[in-house]
């Protein structure tokens, strides 16, 4: 039921509040306009990369309003040019955070993507990590020797013996 004034005249009617997501079209059409192939980068799965020219996260990653929140651009890419559905993560096959060429890109899990990460050595781990407490061969010796007293192995080594029982555990050092 519509209310009227004292004149009859109903009143206008109310905005919507709050973000309009766009459309998947609208979103295609911004990716492709800001966006150029760069020919100087080598062919992956027969293309070359199509580089973000515009705002990018201080990871160096591409970023994208979408009408809700500012997004990784590579996810949407995935998701409206490339087709995908449901992505957590969009993985580079180009290993460049600019580029948002579908053809470069894959969905995968965060275990996939912190798997990449330490196969193409942008993971700091192990002696080379900032803060490590043991190096290599000090943590082969921790798992050489499961039986042997934690107390006395850290003391040994110097280390707590938290960090001996997480390195028995797995939790720590689990690579090797």
């Amino acid at each position: 039921m519509k209310h009227h004034d004292d004149l009859g005249r109903t009143p206008p009617q109310r905005r919507r509040r709050g973000p309009i997501k766009h459309t998947d079209a609208f979103i295609a059409r911004k990716l492709l306009s800001r966006s150029r192939v760069n020919t100087n980068t080598p062919l992956v799965n027969g293309c070359h990369c199509r580089d973000w020219l515009k705002g990018t996260f201080a990871s160096g990653y591409a970023s994208m309003w979408d009408g809700e929140q500012t997004r990784l651009a590579s996810r949407l890419s995935l998701r409206v040019l490339g087709g995908a559905k449901h992505i957590k993560h969009a993985l580079h096959h180009c290993d460049r955070p600019i580029c948002i060429e579908p053809a470069h890109l894959y969905s995968g899990t965060a275990q996939n993507n912190r798997d990449d990460a330490v196969k193409r050595g942008r993971v700091c781990q192990g002696a080379a990590h900032p803060r490590a407490k043991l190096d290599e061969p000090g943590a082969r010796y921790i798992k050489a020797n499961p039986t042997r007293n934690r107390s006395e192995m850290a003391r040994e080594l110097g280390v707590s013996e938290a960090l001996v029982r997480g390195v028995l555990a797995g939790r720590n050092w689990g690579w090797i």
